[in-house]
């Protein structure tokens, strides 16, 4: 009530006073002075908290901790420049100087310019909207806060056919300002005139190097539809800014920083096709990119392109990219994410940490719902119940319509163990979106926690999802949930359907087989399924490298089966064939093969007792500690991308061996007597709503390895989440819990 006081003399009088209020209000001095209110009081008093839920936001913005920003001399803060004249079509220019200007100060060895879309997003905050004009002194506070040492101020006048460009240099931290600078000609050589203005103004490597990074003779309207696909993107406008993207680059193949940016446009618009495209039109024209957008192309594709690259070396490029360019909040949250997901998998010890940090810089550059989501999920899974309550206070604040709201309610209401809240979203799980649900579902079950909410929420997919373009991403969730839950015949019919679009029957085939191996599954239907693997595997090789991929998978899966069952024969003619590959294959599907041939190697090897076993083991377990990337998406996908792309597709692979080879790993470890280095492959799994088969197998695992070295704390954890996954299991399993029960009670002395 004192911060929405009508008169400003009786607000607080600084942002520090109501923090301090806000402290004394959280340590329970709130709920006294509301006793005195009276039932119509407390009633205004909460239509004021509503009210003021915005204002909190922005406090909250303003208290968040930041790393401390010293100003660097060769940071240039590129304001938008204004924009007069007779040419209203001249508008795009306003905010596409800052890009055209960042395109020459690259960094090389002298100035860069400061990120564009972190400049426009501080000048929107401070000016209220992209057409408010700043006074010099704000621009310069604005400049500082982002640590650039130097601040770009410019305008433009022109006509349709001639423009006419003006800037000044002024030091922020004292000093004299450059004096003004002006240069003019024709329209469409508008590279040439921002580079010829550089030039003039900024001395050093950055003025001397020719040509605008980029550009070289891209065209004018080809020019003008990248630096609009750009607004649009900082607007968070990505259909748009896909659409103006791909535009420009018809207009010209070879602008690299469309495709490039177009990718990045099409991971948040659900545009895949789009982003193979734009990445694939930037690395054929990769030389026209600056070090630090070619770190970016890199990170995206994989350091190994067209190879696929592991985990680790996804990991390795974007902390690369992040080192050329701190300045950019996408890029601190591409690292944050992989950090979030893959860290667990890779075993980093302070993955959590090391994303929440990303995430954080991020957020400090940015203030979008992506870090913050992130930043709140941290929360929750480190049970900071202060954390939560400030990260989701900011989250709702700035998030009313998202697709996500309702997933990122109920991770706050659980992070708080609000029941009333828990019990209230509940009644609504009909009426949310699809990716709330599924995110519901799988979180509860890679947490190990509300399960009966993720039970509701897989009800309302079935529900939801049944007559939509998304039951088939739908089921595949259903039915790795299914299996955790200990519910194999409710699994098997979620199983994907015979007309899956990209891998027909076989889909299907290969689920139907590997949960009968890992996921207690039903061992008929796997045993038919394997049996038709081998007749599809037996036929002639196609000549489709996409075809003959699927027939090799076809092949992998049927003698894992057979080799499970003690059938040795055909393994080594398989694994040759494999390794030998095909003319044509994609680098996904030769990464596929290698990880395939090394893990039938492995088991064949332990089979047959034979020396090599250690070393094919040890081979195996090599590949699976990086991550092979190629695994991230499946077999035949065309493009193996980042985190980024993966938010795009299904994230789901039909044959996904990393989701099974560390149980073969540590399965084959605990043979040879090694159960620590066992208990490390079974722990060696991904956080990731959308990667969760065989979880219930890796915990089973991962307990009673981790209770016979000794780690009984984490053996209660294991065992702990385990049980609660299969608290509804069906009548096969149940009895399986029983002598999980008896074995956990056995090793970790529970009477």
């Amino acid at each position: 009530m004192t911060a929405l006081a009508k008169v400003p003399a009786d607000r607080f009088p600084t942002a520090a006073r109501f923090a301090e209020a806000l402290a004394a209000a959280r340590e329970g001095a709130a709920p006294q002075a509301a006793s005195k209110l009276g039932a119509n009081g407390r009633r205004r008093w909460r239509y004021a908290a509503l009210a003021a839920v915005p204002l909190l936001a922005a406090v909250g913005y303003a208290l968040w901790p930041r790393p401390e920003v010293r100003l660097d001399p060769d940071l240039v803060a590129v304001m938008p420049f204004r924009v007069t004249g007779a040419a209203p079509g001249l508008g795009y220019l306003r905010e596409g100087m800052i890009d055209l200007v960042a395109a020459k100060l690259t960094g090389e060895g002298g100035a860069r310019a400061a990120d564009p879309r972190t400049v426009m997003i501080a000048w929107r905050r401070v000016a209220g909207s992209e057409t408010t004009d700043l006074p010099e002194r704000a621009a310069l506070e604005l400049a500082r806060r982002l640590g650039a040492g130097q601040l770009l101020l410019g305008a433009v006048v022109g006509t349709p056919d001639r423009l006419a460009l003006s800037a000044s240099l002024v030091p922020v931290g004292g000093g004299k300002p450059r004096a003004q600078v002006n240069v003019q000609g024709a329209a469409d050589s508008l590279p040439l005139l921002v580079d010829g203005l550089i030039a003039q103004l900024i001395a050093g490597p950055a003025a001397a190097r020719g040509g605008l990074t980029g550009f070289g003779n891209t065209p004018l309207p080809a020019l003008r539809l990248y630096l609009e696909g750009q607004a649009a993107h900082r607007r968070g406008d990505y259909a748009e800014a896909v659409a103006r993207f791909r535009q420009a680059l018809e207009l010209d193949s070879t602008l690299a920083l469309a495709g490039l940016s177009m990718a990045a446009a099409a991971g948040w618009a659900t545009a895949p096709g789009a982003a193979r495209r734009g990445l694939e039109l930037a690395w054929a024209s990769r030389q026209r990119l600056s070090p630090r957008d070619r770190a970016l192309l890199l990170a995206e594709v994989g350091p190994r392109y067209p190879a696929s690259s592991s985990l680790a070396e996804y990991l390795g490029a974007w902390e690369h990219a992040v080192d050329l360019a701190p300045d950019q909040a996408d890029r601190w949250f591409e690292l944050g994410d992989v950090y979030f997901h893959d860290g667990p998998y890779l075993q980093i010890e302070s993955w959590r940490q090391r994303a929440a940090e990303a995430f954080r810089r991020s957020f400090a550059l940015d203030s979008s719902t992506a870090p913050l989501g992130h930043l709140l999920e941290s929360a929750v899974l480190e049970d900071d119940t202060a954390g939560v309550r400030r990260l989701g206070t900011l989250y709702l604040a700035h998030d009313s319509t998202g697709e996500l709201l309702d997933f990122y309610r109920w991770r706050i209401a659980a992070g708080l163990h609000d029941d009333q809240a828990l019990r209230r979203l509940r009644e609504r799980f009909g009426q949310m979106t699809l990716p709330s649900l599924w995110r519901i579902m799988n979180h509860a079950a890679l947490d190990g926690s509300h399960l009966d909410d993720a039970d509701s929420a897989a009800a309302a997919i079935r529900h939801k999802a049944g007559r939509s373009s998304e039951w088939q991403r739908s089921k595949l969730y259903l039915r790795a949930f299914e299996l955790n839950r200990g519910r194999p015949r409710a699994a098997l019919a979620d199983t994907a359907a015979s007309d899956e679009p990209e891998f027909g029957p076989h889909a299907a085939l290969y689920q139907r087989v590997l949960d009968a191996l890992y996921g207690d599954g039903d061992s008929t239907s796997g045993a038919g399924a394997a049996t038709e693997l081998l007749r599809l595997a037996g036929r002639p090789l196609p000549s489709e490298p996409t075809d003959r991929a699927i027939q090799d998978t076809d092949l992998c899966v049927a003698e894992l089966w057979r080799l499970q069952r003690g059938e040795l024969e055909g393994a080594s003619r398989t694994i040759s064939r494999l390794r030998e590959g095909a003319p044509g294959e994609s680098p996904e599907s030769g990464t596929t093969n290698t990880v395939c041939a090394a893990i039938l190697s492995a088991v064949l090897a332990s089979a047959r007792a034979s020396t090599d076993a250690p070393g094919t083991l040890e081979h195996l377990d090599s590949l699976m500690r990086s991550g092979p990337g190629g695994l991230r998406n499946g077999p035949a996908v065309a493009f193996t991308l980042s985190p980024a792309f993966v938010r795009s597709t299904v994230g789901i692979a039909p044959c996904g061996f990393e989701e099974f080879a560390n149980l073969i790993v540590a399965r084959l470890y605990e043979r040879r007597g090694d159960r620590r280095a066992a208990l490390t492959a079974v722990r060696r799994r991904a956080y990731a709503y959308h990667r969760t088969e065989y979880l219930a197998t890796h915990l089973r695992e991962e307990a009673r390895l981790a209770a016979l070295t000794g780690d009984h704390a984490g053996a209660a954890r294991a065992y702990q989440h385990y049980l609660a996954l299969r608290s509804e299991s069906e009548p096969g399993p149940k009895g399986e819990m029983e002598q999980v029960r008896a074995e956990q009670a056995r090793l970790l002395g529970i009477h």
